[in-house]
């Protein structure tokens, strides 16, 4: 915002001296003489506007504070050097600010996703130790349906649950349905099975 105000003063500055006149020795562009007060005013606004310009340029060049001198090598006027020193402590402060808090929230997600990826390995091996105890239990009919299997054995390696039974002449026929199979039983025995359909 200052350097705006800068060009922009610069600028007006200068517009009184686009005309081409010689104020060294006070003549207009034609060559003709101009009165004194009107030629020292337009020197005074000339200085005005070269140092507004340089202004402009010892600050787009950046500045050391603690010599209070600007990269062009100009001298800071100490109280503005004071000024900038304040208002480069306050960024510098907010910038710190907000790395420590974003180093702070950078730390917080690694430790969730850390802790995240400890449940899930928590989880996977609890599920795999699980199915282990299971082939263990179940043996050979671990994930194989056999004709005449108990209906006990089928519940406790399939996880079958009952569906529905009908009664026919030659008996009652339940039926039953694992993850993938329908499955039929007579007097607590499998009598057959098909897959399911979706």
């Amino acid at each position: 915002m200052k350097q705006l105000i800068l060009v922009v003063m610069a600028l007006f500055a200068g517009s009184a001296l686009g005309g081409g006149e010689d104020l060294e020795r006070c003549l207009n562009r034609d060559g003709f003489s101009l009165p004194q007060s009107y030629c020292d005013e337009l020197r005074k606004e000339k200085a005005v506007g070269d140092s507004l310009r340089q202004a402009l340029v010892d600050s787009a060049s950046g500045a050391n504070l603690e010599i209070c001198r600007w990269n062009t090598g100009n001298v800071i006027a100490p109280d503005y050097c004071e000024q900038l020193r304040k208002e480069k402590a306050f960024k510098d402060a907010e910038q710190n600010e907000r790395n420590d808090r974003n180093a702070k929230l950078e730390r917080e997600f690694a430790e969730e996703q850390s802790a995240r990826k400890k449940i899930q390995q928590a989880a996977l091996k609890e599920q795999e130790q699980e199915e282990a105890a299971h082939k263990r239990k179940c043996g050979k009919d671990y994930m194989a349906i056999r004709i005449g299997m108990a209906i006990g054995r089928l519940e406790e390696c399939h996880g079958a649950s009952y569906v529905t039974k009908k009664v026919s002449k030659d008996g009652v026929v339940e039926t039953y349905q694992t993850i993938f199979d329908m499955v039929d039983v007579k007097n607590g025995k499998v009598v057959s099975y098909t897959k399911r359909r979706y």
